[in-house]
């Protein structure tokens, strides 16, 4: 509400006939009184009205101000902004130290992009440590973009299939594979699969292979990764469950008492429900597979259960053995 007042205060101003200096003091003392957040865009949201002269006023007050370093950096890139100038926002990163950081330089090769220089945008993207994982994900996505600007569809290429090896990344694959001619596509195929097979995080394989519809091969992998899966990663095994239902009802199966485990071994009540429901789903599960593959069945599965909730001494915990006995 706030935010959405200090654009509508903004766009009123521009319609009126305030002088300019006048409407440089209200966003200065707008801005630098933030302590919230809540009006970091103030001089986005009043540049209509500020105008050539009422941006030079704020700058200079801005710079000339015992005002916290952090809102003059910032208040003076917003003014770079506002003008579209590239060097004037570099001027403004360096305001409190002549190094720049790795998160200015992005911040600067976006400008360029956006400016449709890929020459600057690349020199710039160059300048940030690749060892820094923080912005990895971010440079590499915008220097995929200046070399598409600058015409590089070769080394796009090389650099997306290889950020794609770290990642693997559902939406890179996507991209790799729309830009890619035939005879490249099912030897890239293959070798993402295998990817998947030997991906260090088994969790981002069974996303990867879910989002790219590799029902199956999700399923092969649910079985040979099985013990290097964590159950709380819910968000990322959950999704895959209703999947692969239809697909192989033991990797369902082996699924469900991945995140029932941490519910068992913790006692956290407030996931009995979901615990309760997937012991429940399990119990109907078994019902279709008739070979485990050397994994627990689901009676002697079950009866550990019970063994568990006897030994912890809950009645609410119990409640899980007996909703699931439950078809």
């Amino acid at each position: 509400m706030f935010v959405e007042s200090c654009e509508d205060l903004g766009k009123m101003y521009s319609e009126s006939s305030k002088d300019q200096e006048e409407v440089a003091q209200l966003v200065f003392d707008i801005f630098t009184k933030d302590d919230y957040g809540i009006c970091g865009n103030a001089i986005i949201n009043f540049k209509d009205a500020l105008q050539e002269h009422g941006l030079n006023h704020l700058k200079s007050k801005l710079k000339n101000s015992n005002t916290e370093g952090y809102y003059v950096e910032n208040g003076l890139k917003n003014i770079a902004d506002c003008r579209k100038n590239i060097d004037e926002y570099i001027e403004a990163c360096r305001f409190k130290n002549s190094e720049l950081t790795d998160h200015d330089c992005i911040e600067i090769t976006s400008r360029y992009i956006n400016a449709w220089d890929s020459k600057k945008a690349l020199e710039w993207i160059n300048k940030v440590d690749k060892d820094n994982i923080r912005y990895q994900n971010e440079a590499t996505s915008l220097r995929i973009k200046a070399l598409e600007l600058d015409g590089d569809y070769k080394q796009v290429e090389e650099e997306r299939v290889e950020w794609f090896n770290k990642t693997l990344s559902p939406e890179l694959y996507g991209k790799i594979l729309g830009n890619a001619k035939s005879d490249f596509k099912e030897q890239f195929k293959k070798s993402a699969i295998q990817k998947a097979y030997d991906f260090s995080d088994p969790h981002q394989s069974v996303k990867f292979l879910i989002d790219t519809q590799e029902f199956e091969e999700c399923a092969n992998l649910v079985h040979l990764k099985y013990e290097k899966m964590d159950g709380s990663r819910y968000y990322t095994l959950r999704p895959a469950t209703k999947i692969l239902q239809q697909i192989d009802p033991l990797a369902e199966i082996l699924l469900y008492r991945k995140m029932v485990q941490p519910v068992l071994d913790a006692a956290k009540s407030k996931y009995y429900n979901y615990a309760s429901k997937d012991l429940a789903l399990c119990t109907i599960l078994s019902e279709k597979v008739s070979d485990w593959r050397g994994h627990t069945p689901h009676d002697l599965y079950f009866g550990g259960c019970k063994y568990l909730t006897q030994v912890r001494g809950g009645i609410t915990f119990s409640n899980i053995i007996r909703l699931s006995s439950t078809k």
